[in-house]
């Protein structure tokens, strides 16, 4: 098991912002990745939405980057496309092997950088579909008791922006179907390519979009596109991003994210709520 000492959090975060981790460990293992779970510890995928702060992390940061993620792509039946793949496995590479095989569905994730442990946590989703919609069975190494727990469709509680929080996503049992995934996967990337910032450094959209709404249509109402902090700036092209130009501290993205916030509350009564995770020194 790699482990590093004093690392800059800003090299694992999509936003690239954040101080050090005391710790921070690359686990193999089942047991390995048990040996972290200590009373200061916080496990990342591929650190899309989160953003830590400039004092960083008084504890030790655990990335599954390699842990969880093999098989890559197991098929289980041919029938019923079910395919079984690993938590720690990344978006674009269970996307990818899922075109080579001609399995539809989750081509709405395209240009997201997570995981599939973390599109799990976060129950990532997109144009009114989300991943766990996707998942009939999921194996999880449980915080509560160091165990790994099965759970079927059923027994997962999600809901929009929110999903699986008790532990660690081990594997997923995915159901797949037949279809044009070329041609879906080229819509869903002339969208993103010509709505969002796609190439910027951000953490994902910023706000969950409230009911009935949009995060985005609502700071870019309020004035606020482009508004620039720092080296941190609102986008111009997606009001719900915030961009780091490559100089950007964690309090210059954290000022913009409560500027939205404040300006949209005075402004149109309505409270935005964060889909980004914010991690301090001692969460």
């Amino acid at each position: 098991m790699k482990l590093l000492y004093d690392e800059p959090l800003r090299l694992h975060t999509t936003i690239g912002v954040g101080g050090n981790a005391r710790v921070f460990a690359y686990p193999e293992t089942d047991d390995e990745l048990l040996s972290l779970l200590g009373s200061n510890f916080f496990v990342i995928g591929r650190g899309s939405n989160l953003i830590f702060t400039d004092e960083g992390f008084d504890g030790t940061v655990i990335s599954l980057e390699r842990c969880f993620n093999e098989p890559v792509f197991e098929r289980v039946d041919g029938v019923t496309p079910l395919v079984r793949t690993g938590g720690g496995i990344s978006l674009s590479v269970l996307l990818a092997q899922a075109a080579k095989e001609g399995l539809s569905g989750l081509e709405f994730l395209w240009g997201i950088p997570g995981s599939v442990g973390g599109a799990c946590y976060t129950n990532a989703g997109a144009f009114g579909t989300s991943f766990l919609e996707f998942v009939t069975e999921m194996r999880v190494l449980t915080y509560a008791n160091s165990t790994i727990t099965s759970y079927t469709k059923e027994e997962i509680e999600f809901s929009y922006r929110r999903g699986v929080r008790s532990g660690i996503v081990k594997e997923v049992l995915l159901k797949f179907k037949r279809g044009n995934v070329r041609e879906s996967l080229l819509k869903v990337k002339k969208w993103r390519n010509e709505h969002q910032p796609m190439g910027e450094r951000t953490a994902g959209c910023i706000f969950k979009n409230p009911p009935g709404g949009y995060a985005g249509s609502l700071i870019e109402s309020a004035g606020l596109k482009g508004k620039r902090i720092g080296g941190a700036s609102i986008s111009k092209k997606h009001a719900n991003f915030v961009i780091n130009h490559g100089d950007a501290t964690s309090a210059d993205v954290l000022s913009l994210i409560e500027l939205a916030r404040q300006r949209v509350l005075e402004m149109f009564g309505i409270e935005l709520e964060p889909e980004v995770e914010v991690v301090d020194r001692c969460s």
